[in-house]
């Protein structure tokens, strides 16, 4: 057990024999140093329902289908799980083919399938068209805007996820 020492030099917590006396940034490096990662600065998390992965693991998606999803749920938004770029500029599908490397029909293919298996919507908003990833299959954060709940809720990955919910 480790007692950490704050920055008066006080020892925060109770000492029991065998405990150390470390600094707090010390404790960092020593929890890393036991196998424990610690995640850079900043980086964020997203949100994949387990229940959803066998069933995204059974759609077929192609290769060119997995990485336009995956790229998009990347870039997914908290609360709107709209797909934008860190600077709020939209992903367009002209960007995908550049971000991606490929070209304009094997995108064009990728979002349709995706759109038909109910993984994605592509909505118009005022500053152009915006992907939606589906939140009961990815999300960040907690809470999720009523739109995206709404453009979802008919499909089987919201039948699937109120099923597990239930269990």
């Amino acid at each position: 057990m480790y007692q950490i020492v704050n920055e008066d030099g006080v020892i925060v917590g109770h000492l029991e024999e065998g405990d150390r006396i470390v600094k707090k940034k010390s404790l960092d490096k020593l929890r890393a140093e036991e196998g424990k990662l610690i995640l850079p600065k900043g980086e964020s998390f997203i949100k994949v329902f387990q229940d959803a992965l066998p069933q995204l693991a059974s759609c077929g998606l192609s290769t060119m289908e997995a990485q336009v999803f995956f790229f998009l749920i990347k870039n997914l938004r908290y609360e709107s799980n709209a797909a934008t770029y860190s600077n709020g500029k939209l992903i367009t599908r002209e960007n995908l083919c550049e971000d991606l490397h490929t070209n304009t029909t094997s995108i064009q293919k990728a979002i349709t399938r995706l759109i038909s298996k109910s993984l994605i919507a592509e909505v118009k908003i005022d500053l152009g068209k915006v992907f939606i990833v589906n939140p009961f299959v990815a999300m960040v954060g907690n809470k999720l805007e009523k739109t995206s709940y709404d453009l979802f809720k008919h499909s089987r990955w919201y039948r699937d996820w109120c099923k597990s919910a239930n269990n």
